[in-house]
């Protein structure tokens, strides 16, 4: 297993050659990518970044898409679509690829565990596109998320793709806006979003109670007249006051 893991590795590194293996959509031109130094220390897996893949979003729906390419294996479009559900605080997610849904999932919570789908092909064995949501939380009325694409070989993340984090607000009307790696926001208007109603209020809001109305049948219910005479009960019916009458 660990052989095959390094031939697949060196040779999806040797058809590279330092490329991702994601490419922009538009220009079709593989993606540069960035090494961390950190990371290649002995005993450490290296990996290779990609930054500021671009986002479309309509209403409370977003699509993060790239194409992918490895060797003689051409993805045309890869997509992670995102559907927020501000009622229920949680996010759809739906991993594409050709406009084929490969995968889905409804997740709440800061750092999801990724999605991910085996691809088998002979290039490289034991490969896995995931998509991973980290860094969700609410700041200020001011929901955000940051989305990655991951490439596994073995479970090993080599190729990784970070999408523009996405940041939906309440402030100034409602909008959607995406987080560049440079800091540059693009706002995005959306009438979908719940006028006037905070997204801290999605944890915060305190509901009234409700309860149930309740109809007993006649046969459970004692009726009293005013004219009625209590019964007295005799010392042995008494005794059997609460007991089972079968």
């Amino acid at each position: 297993m660990a052989n095959q893991t390094t031939n697949a590795v060196n040779h999806l590194y040797t058809l590279q050659s330092i490329k991702s293996i994601y490419y922009n959509l538009s220009n079709h031109q593989q993606l540069e990518v960035m090494l961390n130094e950190s990371e290649k220390l002995p005993n450490q897996n290296f990996k290779f970044y990609s930054r500021g893949a671009p986002c479309e979003c309509q209403h409370l729906t977003c699509s993060c898409c790239t194409g992918m390419k490895l060797g003689p294996v051409d993805f045309n479009k890869t997509c992670a679509k995102v559907v927020v559900l501000p009622e229920e605080f949680s996010m759809q997610i739906f991993l594409m690829m050709d406009e084929k849904v490969l995968a889905t999932q409804t997740f709440s919570g800061k750092n999801p565990r990724p999605i991910c789908y085996p691809i088998n092909f002979s290039v490289v064995p034991l490969f896995k596109l995931c998509i991973r949501f980290y860094d969700i939380h609410i700041i200020n009325d001011t929901f955000i998320a940051c989305a990655d694409f991951e490439s596994k070989v073995d479970n090993w993340s080599m190729f990784i793709l970070h999408f523009d984090c996405m940041q939906m607000s309440m402030i100034n009307g409602t909008s959607i806006s995406w987080i560049d790696h440079s800091d540059t926001i693009q706002s995005i208007n959306s009438d979908a979003l719940i006028d006037n109603l905070s997204l801290t209020q999605f944890i915060t809001s305190e509901e009234p109670e409700v309860f149930d109305e309740v109809t007993f049948e006649p046969a459970f219910v004692e009726t009293i007249s005013e004219n009625s005479t209590p019964k007295i009960l005799s010392e042995e019916e008494e005794d059997q006051i609460g007991t089972l009458k079968i």
